[in-house]
């Protein structure tokens, strides 16, 4: 009888346990959610989509998927920096970051998008 005792405390605390690491947002999508700023530039996250804007201008939009330190943008369309209508465009975006509170600092972007990287606040 004490053996079945322990063996279901065991399974109660290994429950809560992945109960709890389940409920743990490690900087995945839902920490991200929001508009994000640096400077003229805006990232506004919704859901699993964004939208990047530059002084206001719509640039970019798409989906994106993440890890506790990556973020991968698929970009669907672009406004070709004109903001006034949307024109089909495929580029891939991968960037590493780490969240703390209302910070989000990015890093590894090169090109157009390196103005992206460093530190973006909600």
């Amino acid at each position: 009888m004490k053996k079945t005792i322990g063996y279901l405390g065991i399974i109660a605390l290994m429950a809560i346990i992945g109960f709890s690491m389940a409920a743990c947002d490690n900087g995945t999508t839902s920490s991200l959610q929001g508009i994000w700023t640096k400077g003229s530039l805006k990232m506004e996250v919704s859901g699993t989509n964004i939208i990047l804007k530059h002084n206001a201008t719509l640039w970019y939009k798409g989906t994106f998927t993440n890890t506790a330190s990556t973020i991968t943008i698929s970009i669907t369309d672009s406004t070709n920096n004109a903001g006034s209508s949307w024109t089909p465009y495929t580029e891939t975006v991968t960037f590493n970051y780490t969240l703390s509170s209302n910070t989000l600092n990015a890093s590894g972007m090169a090109g157009v998008y390196a103005d992206y990287n460093g530190s973006w606040t909600k």
